[in-house]
């Protein structure tokens, strides 16, 4: 994985309002077999940002980002953003049910 901060976070040290921890953000990669480029958009692109600024906060072109969202939707079968947190909440779900 790019040395990017998948996750950052406040000045407490917590998650900056991510949906999920920077270890299930990992967890999370490997389930669904996302490269590491494909994790670092996901984390911003939950966050609402438009592909544009993905785009120059991860030093890419625009076409970079359009690439690896499509390769991501069809890993995750999500057709857009809406179904893309849908995914991400049910691993979540998923998760804290196996940890009780």
């Amino acid at each position: 994985m790019p040395d990017q901060q998948i996750a950052p976070t406040d000045r407490d040290g917590q998650p900056d309002g991510d949906l999920l921890t920077p270890e299930q953000w990992i967890r999370f990669g490997d389930v669904f077999g996302l490269s590491g480029r494909e994790l670092e958009i996901t984390v911003p692109t939950t966050r609402d940002l438009p592909r544009k600024a993905i785009a120059q906060q991860l030093h890419l072109s625009i076409g970079a980002v359009h690439t690896y969202c499509d390769r991501l939707h069809k890993k995750l079968n999500a057709k857009d953003r809406v179904a893309l947190l849908l995914r991400i909440i049910q691993f979540l779900a998923t998760e804290l049910s196996a940890q009780r």
